[in-house]
C-alpha cells in the first residue's frame, strides 16, 4: 500500500486526503518545513525524535507523536489512525503550537534579538576601535575612528555619502564629521583622515600605504601575497579587489594649496636645506614657491600638516612615510636594503 508519488506541482491535494503525516528522520538540522506545513493544515504528524527536537517537541506533551525506534513509530501511526480522539487532540495541540511559534510578529522578534545582539558587538567593537574580535566575520576590518573634522574626511565622506552630503548642505547637520560621529560610525561609515590634504580613490600603481592598509583590512589577500600568489596587494586589488568593493587608497601628494603654512614651510626647509638658503638670499619667495615651481615636478613634498612631533619623538617602529624619505635622503642605505644587508630603513636607522 506504498505509492511513490514523482515530483508534484501542488500538494494540497495529497494534505486533503491524508490522515497522517509521517517524517522518519534519521538525521538532518534546523526545522524540517514539511513539518511546520503539516502541523499547520491540521494533519496529525508521526516524527522521529532527531525531528521533534528540532522543534522543541518531546514524547510527552502531545504535540504530533514522537517514535524513538521503528516499534514507537509504528505505535504512532496506528493509534492516531485508529483513536479519533487522540487524532483530534494532536490535531488541535499542532495548530495552537503553530501558531504560537510560526507567527509573523514572533518570527520578527526572533530577528530583531538576533540584528540587535550583533549591532551591539559591532557597536562595542567599533567603539574599542578593533574590529579583529568580531565573532562570525560580521566585520573584519579594523577602523581606527577620526576624533575630529579634517579636509579630506569632509571631502572623502561627501563623495562616499551623498545623502549626508545633501543633509549637510541643507543645514541639517554642521558638518560631514557632525554625522559620522553622531549617526555613521554606528551604520558602518567610515571617515578618514590622512596625513596629506587629499587622497586618491582610484590609484593607477602601488604606493606603501595602500599596501599596508588593504593587508591590514584584507587578511586573506596579505596571505596570498606572502605565499606568491599575487605580487602585490594593488595587484589584488586590480584583478579582483575593485569589482568587490573593496578599497585601495593612496595618499595624494600633489597637495592643493594656495597659500603656504608654517607646517609646511618648516618641515620643507628641514627636509630641504639648499632651497632653504635659496629662500634666505631671496631666489625664491617661500619654501611653497620653490614646490610649486620646481618642487612638484622633482618629487618633493609640500605637507600643511604639522608631522614635527612624530618626526623629533623618534619612532620606534617602521612607518611608510619614514622609509620612503630615508630611502630618498640616503641612497647607500636604500642599497643595502634592497641588496638584504638589512630588513628596511629602519633597522639602519
Amino acid at each position: 500500500n506504498i505509492i511513490f508519488r514523482e515530483s508534484v506541482s501542488d500538494l494540497t491535494e495529497l494534505y486533503n486526503n491524508a490522515r497522517v503525516f509521517i517524517a522518519p528522520h534519521q538525521y538532518g538540522s534546523g526545522i524540517q518545513y514539511k513539518v511546520s506545513q503539516s502541523f499547520s493544515l491540521g494533519i496529525p504528524t508521526v516524527m522521529s525524535t532527531i525531528t521533534a527536537s528540532a522543534f522543541g517537541i518531546t514524547e510527552d506533551n502531545q504535540i504530533g507523536c514522537v517514535g524513538e525506534d521503528a516499534i514507537a513509530m509504528r505505535d504512532c501511526i496506528l493509534d492516531l489512525n485508529t483513536k479519533e480522539k487522540l487524532w483530534n487532540q494532536v490535531r488541535e495541540n499542532q495548530i495552537s503550537f503553530i501558531r504560537r511559534t510560526h507567527n509573523r510578529s514572533g518570527a520578527a522578534k526572533v530577528f530583531r534579538r538576533a540584528i540587535e545582539s550583533n549591532l551591539k558587538k559591532i557597536k562595542d567593537a567599533r567603539l574599542g576601535g578593533d574590529l579583529h574580535k568580531m565573532e562570525h566575520g560580521l566585520v573584519t576590518t579594523k577602523i581606527t575612528e577620526a576624533t575630529e573634522p579634517c579636509p579630506e574626511g569632509e571631502k572623502y565622506y561627501g563623495i562616499k555619502y551623498p545623502d549626508v552630503k545633501e543633509a549637510v548642505e541643507k543645514g541639517i547637520f554642521e558638518s560631514n564629521f557632525f554625522h559620522f560621529y553622531n549617526h555613521g560610525r554606528f551604520e558602518g561609515r567610515r571617515y578618514l583622515c590622512f596625513e596629506y590634504q587629499s587622497y586618491i580613490d582610484s590609484p593607477t600603481e602601488p604606493c606603501p600605504e595602500g599596501e599596508e592598509a588593504y593587508g591590514e583590512r584584507y587578511a586573506g589577500v596579505k596571505e596570498a601575497v606572502l605565499d606568491g600568489r599575487f605580487e602585490s596587494m594593488f595587484s589584488h586589488y586590480t584583478l579582483f579587489g575593485k569589482k568587490e568593493g573593496k578599497e585601495y587608497f593612496c595618499l595624494d601628494k600633489e597637495v592643493s594649496i594656495s597659500e603656504p603654512c608654517p607646517e609646511g614651510e618648516r618641515s620643507y626647509a628641514k627636509r630641504y636645506p639648499d632651497v632653504k638658503e635659496a629662500v634666505a638670499v631671496g631666489h625664491f619667495k617661500s619654501m611653497l614657491a620653490h614646490y610649486k615651481l620646481f618642487g612638484k615636478d622633482e618629487g618633493k613634498e609640500y605637507s600643511c600638516v604639522d608631522i614635527e612631533p612624530s618626526i623629533n619623538d623618534g619612532p620606534t617602529e617602521p612607518c611608510p612615510e619614514g622609509e620612503v624619505a630615508y630611502g630618498e635622503t640616503y641612497p647607500g642605505v636604500k642599497e643595502a636594503v634592497a641588496a638584504g644587508i638589512f630588513e628596511n630603513m629602519f633597522a639602519h636607522y
